[in-house]
């Protein structure tokens, strides 16, 4: 749904489908139109997964934090 921190990370027919909170209908759309688009769901997925790689693989993530740690440590 689109909330904080999902609007951050999806890009609407990019990366994924965003749709309002509570919104049980927009929900339905968005599940039986990927449901019945296999090219739409292999692309979005891909795309997805490259961004979690990039963004958030755990070795990206490790070296955010210690460049982090490093910059405490050396004040």
């Amino acid at each position: 749904t689109s909330i904080p921190a999902c609007r951050e990370l999806i890009v609407e027919g990019v990366t994924g489908m965003l749709v309002p909170p509570r919104d049980a209908g927009a929900l339905a759309e968005a599940i039986l139109r990927l449901a019945g688009d296999s090219k739409t769901r292999e692309r979005m997925g891909g795309r997805g997964r490259e961004t979690a790689i990039s963004r958030h693989d755990e070795r990206v993530v490790l070296e955010r934090q210690l460049a982090v740690l490093s910059g405490f440590l050396r004040r």
